[in-house]
């Protein structure tokens, strides 16, 4: 089950304003950035969370991400 559902979307992208950032570097930083706050954690170690990820056109992130959420009630996003 996931503890977590979240989104990689480039800056910008909420307000319909193009960017030149290919997509797969908005994702490793999204994921750099959580294993970052779990390192930083003293109960926790990265080494015991792994991720998936569905890659889907802008306009279906939103209803993608809601659904998961709404369907498994992760932990970390309550």
């Amino acid at each position: 089950l996931p503890i977590y559902v979240g989104k990689a979307v480039p800056a910008g992208a909420r307000m319909g304003a193009g960017t030149d950032v290919p997509p797969g570097k908005v994702l490793f930083k999204r994921l750099k950035e959580h294993a970052d706050s779990i390192k930083a954690a003293t109960n926790l170690n990265v080494e015991d969370f792994f991720c998936r990820f569905l890659v889907v056109d802008d306009i279906w992130i939103p209803l993608g991400e809601s659904l998961i959420i709404s369907r498994f009630t992760p932990v970390w996003n309550s």
